[in-house]
């Protein structure tokens, strides 16, 4: 499949790093010809999930208790069986501690491929290619991931925010 999905953590709300993530993804899914399909996970995903829902073609939250904390092992295990249903041929993580904790695991567990601290998406063909900065931010490495889906997570402010999508 050409689906992009964005997961986004509720305990950060809709800030300029979602509205990045958003802006990513949408990109992502128009230039593949698929649907951009979001992620919610928190105790207070639903508020989150309405603002997503302007951008995404869909939107799936995975609820928590509101007395649970934040537990990787679940959340890992949640977005496992999600994305192995919707087969996407990207996911996309914020800049989050969250999202940096589970990105390579979850690359690992869908036999994808995992790269973080991304700053610019670009299609070579039928390949994804990333771009982040390394040596300090003195030079700029181009990655092209070879196993799908890729699993990146992106650096806040990096990415423009998506335009609401028509009703």
């Amino acid at each position: 499949m050409n689906d992009v999905v964005i997961c986004l953590f509720a305990s950060a709300g809709f800030d300029k790093a979602a509205q990045g993530l958003t802006g990513a993804g949408r990109w992502l899914a128009n230039e593949l010809g698929g649907e951009l399909r979001a992620i919610v996970i928190g105790a207070e995903a639903d508020a989150l999930a309405v603002e997503v829902a302007r951008i995404a073609d869909s939107v799936l939250i995975a609820a928590q208790s509101e007395l649970a904390e934040y537990q990787p092992e679940t959340c890992l295990r949640a977005l496992t069986v999600l994305c192995r249903d919707i087969t996407p041929r990207a996911v996309l993580l914020a800049n989050d501690t969250y999202s940096q904790e589970i990105t390579a695991r979850l690359a690992h567990r869908l036999g994808g491929s995992a790269v973080g601290d991304v700053v610019e998406v670009s299609l070579e063909g039928e390949l994804v290619r990333v771009s982040r900065q390394v040596y300090g931010g003195k030079a700029q490495a181009t990655i092209e991931l070879k196993r799908k889906p890729a699993v990146v997570w992106l650096r806040a402010r990096s990415f423009p925010p998506a335009a609401a999508r028509a009703k």
